[in-house]
């Protein structure tokens, strides 16, 4: 078994990792979003040409990575014989989502064929990658994972920016994905072989089989919702619009808020669900008050985010872009406000999972798929991209309800103490928000942003609305 402090050691290393490589990622996408050629037209190809293939290759995979992982943790001597068995159960799937994009591309996206058929082999080889860093993940090996990702961040970089230089043709930007993954899959599968003495073959274990796609159902639909959810609205933005510059003015706050969804509430639940699994194991009274924790100290993060951007948005767009990205101010301005609720659903989904209510999680992420899917269809032909923004918001706010009401018992416990606590935030934010705009005419925005993160620290200090010790105490 492995011991808490190691486990506690790669934990915090690949946190760190993850964080250092999403502003290395958001720092390329500023300066490629800012330096191609075609500027937001192809900012918009490239992006929606990435989210096109990540929707459907959904069918390649259909979760089979997180029961992988699950298993190969409960039992790692068995790791190598389920890596094999999954490579070869993986094959036909493979087959089928290739030759689903590439038929959708031929019939409705001819004119991007080549960009969606370079950008199928970069999906391809990521899903393998993932398999072998699984094997090291359950075994709580995540250091040469920590170390790669940075790696393959900065070989993406240097390649994508030297290719806007020398051509500005953002195949190469695909390219320059396709040969990190490729040399990041070369690497994670080396460690595997050589590391852990892995023999690598196709094989077919009836057993294996049978016990994989049992467990398929009820463990990783939530997951596969959440990939649909991380690539449908930029999909359908661009089917309903016709317009690869919407797709860049949405991609923008998206970016913003991908970023800090993928590092923050991650890192937070990664150490938190531990704890949520045991004290509900045990019905410890002390769940249901590191659950409100949790959804105080991600809204003390989110919700100033939210109103920050709602007074800097033009300001930080104008700055940081072309003149041509002002279209993404406003729709940002509503999709910032999305954030609070994004966070809150990672405590609520991870509570629902601890207490074995898996089903209610994979129902809440469906419901919102089904709301992003109509909203966008009724909105963005009427709004635009305020439609998007406004179908956006009203998907996360969906979600983070229906986990509300299958933890209804829990949630109507802690809602006085949380309801004091989101009062005091949503008055320091106020303040904040006030103290910008009566600022704005007089300094720069990147002094107002810590002139105002400043203000709401304190407001937020001088009403009781810290209590840094209070979340480790019931650890």
């Amino acid at each position: 078994m492995h011991s808490t402090k190691r486990i506690a050691s790669n934990s915090l290393f690949y946190t760190g990792a993850l964080i250092l490589q999403k502003i290395l990622s958001t720092l390329y996408f500023w300066y490629y979003s800012n330096n191609l050629p075609g500027g937001a037209s192809d900012v918009g190809r490239f992006n929606f040409v990435l989210s096109f293939v990540t929707l459907f290759f959904i069918i390649g995979d259909l979760g089979l990575y997180l029961v992988f992982l699950r298993e190969s943790s409960k039992s790692p001597d068995r790791a190598n014989r389920y890596l094999n068995t999954l490579l070869t159960i993986k094959l036909p799937l493979m087959v089928l989502a290739i030759l689903v994009i590439l038929g959708l591309s031929h019939l409705h996206l001819a004119d991007n064929f080549l960009l969606l058929a370079l950008a199928l082999i970069w999906i391809l080889l990521d899903s393998l990658t993932a398999l072998f860093y699984a094997v090291l993940r359950s075994r709580q090996n995540l250091k040469y994972e920590s170390i790669a990702v940075i790696i393959y961040q900065l070989i993406v970089i240097g390649i994508g920016a030297a290719s806007i230089k020398l051509s500005g043709n953002i195949i190469y930007l695909i390219i320059a994905l396709i040969i990190g993954t490729g040399l990041n899959l070369i690497f994670s599968a080396t460690v595997v072989i050589f590391k852990l003495k892995f023999k690598i073959r196709l094989a077919y274990d009836p057993s294996i089989v049978k016990f994989f796609l049992k467990a398929l159902p009820a463990f990783t639909v939530a997951g596969i919702l959440v990939k649909i959810l991380n690539s449908l609205d930029t999909v359908l933005i661009k089917q309903l619009t016709d317009d690869f510059r919407a797709v860049a003015f949405y991609t923008i706050p998206l970016k913003i808020v991908t970023v800090l969804s993928l590092t923050l509430p991650t890192a937070l639940m990664g150490a938190l669900y531990p704890a949520f699994s045991s004290l509900s194991a045990y019905k410890s009274p002390a769940l249901n008050k590191i659950w409100e924790k949790s959804i105080e100290y991600l809204l003390i993060i989110s919700l100033p985010i939210g109103f920050g951007f709602l007074a800097l948005g033009q300001n930080i767009i104008s700055a940081l872009w072309k003149p041509e990205y002002l279209s993404a101010v406003l729709p940002g301005k509503i999709m910032l406000f999305a954030l609070p609720f994004i966070f809150i659903a990672f405590p609520t989904g991870n509570l629902l999972n601890a207490i074995d209510r898996q089903k209610c999680t994979a129902f809440s992420r469906g419901l919102g798929v089904i709301t992003l899917f109509l909203l966008s269809i009724i909105l963005i032909p009427k709004f635009y991209l305020i439609g998007a923004a406004i179908a956006m918001l009203c998907t996360h706010i969906v979600i983070v309800c229906s986990d509300i009401y299958f933890l209804r018992d829990r949630f109507l416990l802690i809602l006085p103490a949380l309801s004091k606590s989101f009062a005091r935030i949503l008055l320091a934010s106020f303040v904040m928000f006030a103290i910008i705009k009566i600022l704005a005419l007089y300094l720069p925005w990147y002094s107002l942003i810590l002139i105002g993160g400043g203000a709401y620290f304190g407001v937020l200090w001088a009403v009781g609305g810290i209590d840094a010790k209070a979340i480790f105490k019931y650890l």
